[in-house]
């Protein structure tokens, strides 16, 4: 182990964090998370398979305790021990691209650093062609893009090796009371990174998706894809809107700056982000209704347990 002194931004400590990391597979998790006991088991499995990368198709979340969660809840789906592989990884790019990179790139089938077991060697040849293990302001999004030039053989499983936690300080909680947006002078994944050169392609505010957006977009051009320049700027609007409302006015001016910037013809851009705006927030409505009705009527097999205190007691439920 190794004791650094100095403040480092997420991105470097990330990159520390696996330079310092040993063995054939790693599994990059947070401090408010946990690996289950079985997780070996997995990694025994990718080494008899040949994978290059392992992830889980349904995430186990638990909530530590908080103001609007003072028990802590636990959420889980019961596997039915189904394992699917990823066929082309130029096709989950291609998607991602065509959707504004804004979005958790496990929803697109990309390969996961954050709770996948990935083969070490493939995170090696990241390195090699970038010059590090993590770019760009999110390491998630970041290594998902680069890996999937690398991972020849993907599978995500239906079972679970891991639990993702997200206590009161965390992107995800934060997130979900709408507190992780901001100009870029507030953003914290460019705390401590010094003089950073934002990509053009992308507005200049702070949010969940203009960061997943921004690095992946870095990772593309460290990698050598060409397809950058291809990025659905009006769905990385569209979405960036629906779910900022307090930074509303900062996204239309930075989108519109954006666009001048780009030398993008803004009344086209306009006359068609707005019709997919109206059409994408009766889309999240629809959804939202839809999954309340699916999980009052207990149709939905996601379990929850209340009166988790710590992850550990996670554990010991789970297993």
């Amino acid at each position: 182990m190794k004791h650094v002194y100095e403040p480092l931004c997420q991105v470097d400590n990330s990159d520390q964090s696996i330079s310092l990391s040993t063995g054939k597979y790693l599994c990059f998790i947070g401090d408010d998370d946990i690996v289950l006991p079985n997780i070996m088991q997995y990694v025994e499995y990718a080494i008899n398979n040949n994978i290059d990368n392992l992830s889980q198709g349904h995430p186990i979340p638990y909530f530590w305790p908080s103001d609007k969660c003072p028990t802590g809840i636990l959420y889980f789906t019961p596997s039915d021990g189904n394992v699917r592989y990823v066929s082309s990884q130029n096709q989950c790019i291609n998607a991602y691209i065509r959707n504004g990179c804004c979005e958790n790139p496990k929803d697109y089938m990309l390969p996961i650093l954050y709770h996948g077991i990935t083969r070490r060697q493939c995170i090696k040849d990241v390195r090699k062609e970038t010059g590090h293990y993590v770019g760009g302001t999110s390491p998630d999004a970041y290594t998902s893009v680069t890996l999937a030039k690398y991972v020849k053989k993907q599978a995500i499983t239906n079972d679970n090796y891991s639990i993702f936690g997200a206590c009161p300080q965390s992107a995800t909680a934060l997130n979900l009371v709408g507190g992780h947006c901001g100009t870029l002078d507030d953003a914290p994944h460019l705390k401590n990174r010094g003089v950073y050169e934002w990509d053009h392609l992308i507005p200049k505010y702070y949010s969940v998706q203009t960061v997943w957006a921004e690095s992946a977009i870095t990772a593309l051009r460290e990698t050598g894809n060409q397809n950058a320049d291809r990025l659905n700027l009006r769905k990385l609007f569209c979405l960036s809107y629906i779910h900022n409302r307090t930074i509303r006015n900062l996204i239309v001016k930075q989108t519109n700056i954006c666009l001048l910037q780009n030398k993008v013809n803004r009344l086209s851009f306009w006359s068609l982000s707005i019709p997919m705006l109206m059409f994408m927030n009766v889309h999240i409505l629809i959804s939202r209704i839809i999954g309340r009705i699916k999980r009052d009527l207990k149709v939905n097999n996601v379990q929850s347990v209340d009166n988790v205190l710590d992850i550990s007691d996670c554990v010991k439920y789970l297993c």
